[in-house]
C-alpha cells in the first residue's frame, strides 16, 4: 500500500468513528544507519588491517587489530540486526490522533480508539540502551471500540508529544462521566484501586478523604500518602492502573471538595 492510499485508508476510518478533526500523524522513528555505516567502515578497516599484518608477518600488530575486529564484529552485526529488524517490523505502521480519538496501524492491523471509552494502561521506562545514554521507553496499552487490546509504543516518532496528548485528551473525555457517577453514590475501580464520594481504597482497606493528602508516584509506582501515617495506603505499580491519569484528576477532585466544605 503507497503512502497516499494508507493516508486514505486511515482518514477513511477515522470518519467513520466519528473522530472529528485531524490533529496529528507519526511515522515509525528511523534508524541511525549513518552511525550503523561508520561502526561498518571501522570493523572493516580493522579486519584489513589484521590481515595485513598477518600477511607482512607484524605479530604485534596482529594482536592489536586483531582484537579490535574481534570486540567491534559483534556489535556491527548487532546494531544492523537490531535496525533490519525494526525497519521490517514497522514498515506500514502510522498513528494518527483527532478531536475523539486515534487510529493506530500496527503490525498490518488498524485499531481505532475513542477518547471517551477507551481504558489506558501505561508505562513509561527510562533506561540505558546498548551501553549509550538513559532514553525513555513509552509503552501505552489501550483499548479499541470492540474491547479489544492493542499497543503503541516508542516505534513511533516524538512519543513525548502523543503520550501526554492521549493522557491528557482521555483525562478531559472521561472525567466528568466520572465524576458524575461518583456523585450519584457509584463506586469506581482502577485496577486494585477504587473510590466512592465519601472514601479511597486499595484491596481491603480504606480511608476516608478527609485523610487522604495526595496520589503520588516515583520509580514507577503510585501511592496515596495518608495524613498522619508514615505508610501510604497502597503501593501500586502506574502500569497496573487502568486510566492513571483519570485517577489522579479524581483524586484532587475529590480531595479538594472535601477540604473546601
Amino acid at each position: 500500500m503507497s503512502e497516499e492510499a494508507a493516508a486514505r485508508h486511515v482518514a477513511g476510518v477515522a470518519a467513520g468513528a466519528g473522530l472529528g478533526g485531524h490533529r496529528a500523524a507519526y511515522t515509525p522513528a528511523v534508524m541511525a544507519w549513518g552511525r550503523i555505516r561508520i561502526i561498518g567502515i571501522v570493523t572493516g578497516v580493522a579486519i584489513a588491517a589484521t590481515v595485513f599484518a598477518i600477511v607482512a608477518g607484524k605479530t604485534d600488530l596482529v594482536w592489536f587489530t586483531g582484537l579490535f575486529a574481534i570486540a567491534s564484529l559483534p556489535t556491527f552485526l548487532l546494531v544492523a540486526a537490531q535496525a533490519w529488524w525494526h525497519e521490517r517490523s514497522t514498515k506500514g505502521n502510522r498513528l494518527a490522533l483527532y478531536d475523539h480519538g486515534l487510529v493506530a496501524v500496527v503490525g498490518g492491523r488498524t485499531s481505532v480508539a475513542r477518547f471517551d471509552s477507551t481504558t489506558v494502561l501505561q508505562k513509561i521506562v527510562r533506561k540505558r540502551k546498548n551501553g549509550g545514554p538513559i532514553i525513555t521507553v513509552y509503552s501505552y496499552t489501550l483499548t479499541d471500540l470492540a474491547g479489544q487490546r492493542f499497543d503503541i509504543q516508542s516505534s513511533f516518532v516524538q512519543p513525548d508529544q502523543w503520550g501526554p496528548w492521549i493522557q491528557q485528551s482521555v483525562t478531559q473525555a472521561q472525567l466528568p462521566k466520572a465524576l458524575a457517577a461518583v456523585h450519584a453514590g457509584h463506586r469506581l475501580d482502577f485496577g486494585d484501586i477504587w473510590l466512592t464520594s465519601s472514601e479511597i481504597g486499595a484491596r481491603n482497606k480504606r480511608v476516608p478523604w478527609q485523610q487522604v493528602q495526595s496520589l503520588n508516584t516515583a520509580h514507577g509506582y503510585a501511592e496515596i500518602s495518608v495524613e498522619g501515617k508514615w505508610f501510604g495506603l497502597n503501593s501500586t505499580s502506574v502500569a497496573d492502573i487502568p486510566n492513571f491519569f483519570v485517577l489522579h484528576a479524581l483524586v484532587e477532585q475529590l480531595r479538594g471538595s472535601v477540604s473546601a466544605r
